[in-house]
């Protein structure tokens, strides 16, 4: 079979018809068929919010994903739940226990791994004070 080369006076190549975003420029021009495209939009986080400017900057090699892209994976809990926990840990520090993450992990049927990254997150909201190496509290 006879490999055909092709040019376009500009100097497009094959290569770069590979690199070119045709699905994100499909899915652009689908939008503007069926008027969907309003215009150029950003969502809160500054990111764009329409089929043709994702598919415009991904012609220029900036690839935007999708918020629902961004962060694979739950959602995790709502931050009264870390409330609750960071509550019940120094409930028990406040009794005296030495192992707040295992009692709280036998309370609420979850293990003690968990329950650790719990705390951690509740640390991260301003729940609980910074950990000490070594020391619960």
């Amino acid at each position: 079979m006879k490999k055909v080369e092709f040019t376009v006076d500009d100097g497009l190549t094959p290569t770069d018809m590979q690199r070119f975003a045709w699905s994100r420029w499909f899915g652009a021009g689908d939008a503007v068929v069926r008027g969907l495209y309003k215009g150029p939009r950003v969502d809160a986080r500054g990111f764009p919010a329409d089929p043709v400017s994702v598919a415009a900057l991904a012609d220029k090699g900036i690839v935007v994903k999708a918020p629902s892209d961004h962060r694979p994976g739950r959602a995790g809990h709502p931050n009264n739940h870390y409330k609750m926990v960071a509550e019940l840990y120094v409930q028990y520090l406040g009794q005296g226990n030495r192992a707040p993450v295992k009692h709280i992990a036998e309370k609420l049927h979850y293990s003690p791994a968990t329950v650790s990254g719990w705390i951690t997150k509740a640390r991260e909201l301003g729940y609980l004070p910074p950990a000490r190496q070594g020391k619960p509290g």
